[in-house]
């Protein structure tokens, strides 16, 4: 009788970590994707449209380029 009730005992625990376990990687996995969500906006390059967050973007002219190669090519374009 007792043995049987520490064992009882024992998978409660068990099963308890391991819920609380699951449990905090969920929430932090939330927490990542909320970062993710919320990361900078995207802007579309004037040459290739390829999208690059707004801090890498290369602006000349009032564009938007992905790079100083597409930047050079837009400039070139408009001569």
């Amino acid at each position: 009788m007792l043995l049987s009730r520490i064992l009882l005992l024992s998978l409660a625990v068990l099963a308890y970590i391991y819920f609380r376990r699951a449990w905090r990687d969920y929430q932090r996995q939330r927490r990542e994707t909320r970062k993710i969500e919320s990361s900078e906006r995207m802007q579309a390059c004037a040459t290739c449209g390829t999208f690059v967050p707004a801090s890498a973007a290369v602006h000349r002219d009032d564009r938007v380029y992905c790079s100083g190669e597409h930047a050079r090519a837009g400039a070139e374009d408009k001569v």
